[in-house]
């Protein structure tokens, strides 16, 4: 499948992954690694762009993964099979078997942790508040952002669509567009804004919000992080990024789609450079030892 408009598109896992657009596009996570690491490492992670580029399957059970999975589709992707583990042929042939077939493989003792989350996400909410309902989940927005040296692709894929009206009157409810995030530390807001800037949940939202504009001309969408705990008692949070922070966090997709575009252009992907970079020490290290030498001259 070549994708050669915008639009909205339901496309599974795997086409989403590869990249459909008819030339090397920019998601979010690509932006999130252009500017937390560099261009090379962008490239060396896209389909597109890499010709060894390989998706390897890890084995290790990822409880976000299915449950994600699991919360916004049930079981139309998932396959639960009667395995202590994956060790025997049969257990092997059958989770490949899953896999080929676009559906994410997991064994039966796991999957009751994962319905046990979804309980939990389900009984925080009223049935009214529930924020994936009335709408699609998975669905992919691409568009073109023009750059300084010419449009480039850009695809999204949104955990949650929801029901929009085919015209929307003065006051009318702003569109939310949930996305669902689980956690093994704490989803307590405070406690997870850290978590949220370390693995550029501000990026991916300013990012996911562009695309909102560009394919459904919504100007004012609420991109809300549904974040749950993936232990008991599985307590979740609703979480938006104040006006400020989106604003910080567009700045940051300006500059990666600028370099993706202009990297895209000369087909140039730097890494960290060459030149000498002279370096402070941090704070936390430079306390460390001005302590360790006030300890010495008291003793």
């Amino acid at each position: 499948m070549i994708i050669e408009k915008p639009g909205v598109y339901n496309l599974s896992d795997a086409d989403y992954h590869s990249d459909p657009c008819v030339t090397p596009s920019l998601n979010s996570s690509t932006a999130k690694i252009i500017i937390s690491q560099s261009p090379k490492h962008a490239w060396h992670q896209h389909p597109k762009l890499n010709p060894v580029h390989t998706v390897v399957h890890s084995d290790v059970f990822d409880l976000g993964s299915v449950a994600h999975e699991h919360v916004l589709r049930g079981a139309d992707k998932i396959v639960v099979l009667p395995f202590k583990d994956w060790r025997s042929d049969e257990a092997k042939s059958m989770r490949n078997m899953a896999r080929n077939a676009g559906k994410n493989p997991v064994l039966s003792h796991k999957f009751d942790e994962v319905r046990t989350m979804g309980l939990g996400l389900a009984e925080a909410f009223k049935a009214s508040e529930y924020p994936f309902q009335n709408g699609t989940p998975e669905q992919t927005l691409v568009w073109q952002e023009e750059s300084s040296v010419g449009p480039i692709w850009c695809r999204a894929k949104l955990d949650w669509l929801p029901r929009l009206p085919h015209h929307r009157q003065p006051g009318d409810p702003i569109p939310v567009f949930p996305d669902y995030k689980t956690t093994g530390a704490s989803a307590d807001p405070i406690d997870w804004s850290r978590t949220a800037y370390q693995t550029g949940c501000d990026l991916q939202a300013a990012f996911y919000l562009r695309g909102i504009k560009a394919v459904l001309g919504i100007e004012d969408a609420i991109f809300r992080f549904v974040v749950q705990e993936n232990y008991a008692p599985y307590c979740a949070s609703l979480i938006e990024l104040s006006n400020a922070a989106i604003d910080m966090a567009q700045r940051k997709v300006s500059e990666a789609v600028e370099t993706w575009a202009r990297c895209l252009s000369t087909d140039d992907w730097p890494s960290y450079g060459t030149n000498v970079a002279v370096i402070d020490p941090p704070g936390w290290a430079e306390k460390k030892w001005i302590d360790h030498e006030d300890a010495i001259s008291l003793a």
